[in-house]
Formats: structure tokens, sequence, C-alpha cells
């Protein structure tokens, strides 16, 4: 099937002059962990948003990488990092940190495939909780922990070998 125009612009290239300026990523990037758990919360059923927006008060904007709600009420807060951030990078996280938490819900600071992974999971757990307070101690959910640890283990040999 032929790329429909009004969905889709190729632009044809100019030269190859600026080419030699890509260079292969050498570790994942928190787009690729944002993605990567964006998809794997979906899959287990939770209604979640990412890369949100809103207008603060102020007149401010605030950006969000993953928001997850529940009947269209927000949950929680995700914020995808590669790694913990120092000096004025880590300034940075401290100020939104305390930005974040005037939000009234939960903020899960994401570092790195092994931290989606550990927030996924906790989501679970916290939902089978909730669900079980709901039905009054009658457990009507038991969580499904997919088995991610060999794709895991895939990213971080690939990060190791670059």
């Amino acid at each position: 099937m032929p790329i429909k125009p009004e969905f889709v612009s190729v632009l044809s290239p100019l030269s190859e002059e600026h080419q030699p300026l890509v260079k292969y990523p050498r570790r994942t990037t928190e787009f690729e962990i944002q993605a990567w758990l964006f998809v794997k919360l979906l899959e287990v059923g939770f209604d979640v948003r990412g890369e949100a927006a809103i207008n603060l008060p102020a007149g401010e904007r605030c950006f969000f990488d993953l928001l997850v709600f529940e009947e269209e009420q927000l949950k929680c807060i995700i914020e995808i990092k590669t790694m913990r951030a120092k000096g004025k990078s880590g300034e940075h996280e401290k100020r939104q940190r305390q930005h974040y938490r005037r939000f009234g819900v939960p903020v899960f600071y994401v570092y790195g495939m092994i931290g989606a992974l550990e927030v996924r999971d906790e989501l679970l757990r916290t939902r089978a909780r909730d669900l079980t307070l709901k039905s009054h101690g009658k457990v009507l959910y038991t969580p499904v922990y997919p088995d991610d640890g060999e794709l895991v283990e895939a990213w971080r040999q690939r990060d190791k070998d670059h």
C-alpha cells in the first residue's frame, strides 16, 4: 500500500554532508525507556498517556513523560531518566521533584530499564492491593508479571557492548 500524503510526508535528501555527524547511540535513551514502559503498561491494562503537557496557573507549562490514569483521574506521574543526575542537572531534578509533588499523586522517578521494569511491577501490585481493598478483602485480582528479564538483559548487554 502506498504512503498516503495526508498522513506522511517524505523528504528526498539534498546531500550527505551531515550524515557523518550522526553517531550510533552508545546508551539506552530516555525515549527508548519511556516507549518501552508506555507499551508495557498498556499491555497490562493501564490507561497511560505520554508526553502530556499542562498549563500551570502562573503561566508556565509543565511536561510529563508518562501519566497513569484510572477513570480519567490522575493516579501517578512517571519521570524517565537514564541515570541519576549530578551537579547542575541534579539541581533541575530537585526542583522538578518539588514541583511534581504538588499534584497529589505518587511520582515515580525511573532510572534506566531496570527501573522501568520495577515501576511496572509496582503498579501491578498497587492495582491488586487497591482492588482487594475495594472488595473488602476478597482477592479479585492477581497481578500477572510478564517475564521481561531476557529483554531487559538484552538491553543491558547492548549498552555494555557499546
